[in-house]
């Protein structure tokens, strides 16, 4: 039976698929004529994370997230927190509000 993957595992194939999407989109880009007219307005594309999102059933923001923790965490500290019990940490839980680690100054 195969486990799901760890978020790490996840942010970094996302990352990956997300190179390749680009470097896909970069080559259509190419090989597609401009079709501009009064009736045939531009076509919207759609951005990495809607169109994972729509292939992999997986929200799109779980998708933003996975790939702002790979891009936003070096290699070395995503190898140090695998299989920890860190690994699942959001980032927004790692910080602290300014409010909470600054005391109040009084105004007079």
């Amino acid at each position: 039976m195969r486990s799901e993957l760890t978020p790490t595992q996840m942010a970094e194939h996302l990352a990956k698929r997300k190179e390749l999407w680009i470097a896909r989109q970069d080559r259509v880009e190419q090989l597609v004529p401009v079709e501009i007219g009064y009736k045939k307005p531009p076509k919207k594309e759609k951005g990495f994370a809607a169109d994972t999102a729509e292939k992999t059933g997986v929200n799109k923001s779980t998708i933003t997230r996975a790939i702002s923790r790979a891009e936003g965490v070096t290699q070395e500290a995503r190898d140090a927190i695998r299989g920890t019990e860190h690994e699942k940490v959001r980032a927004s839980e790692l910080s602290v509000p300014i409010s909470a680690a600054a005391p109040k100054a009084a105004f007079a």
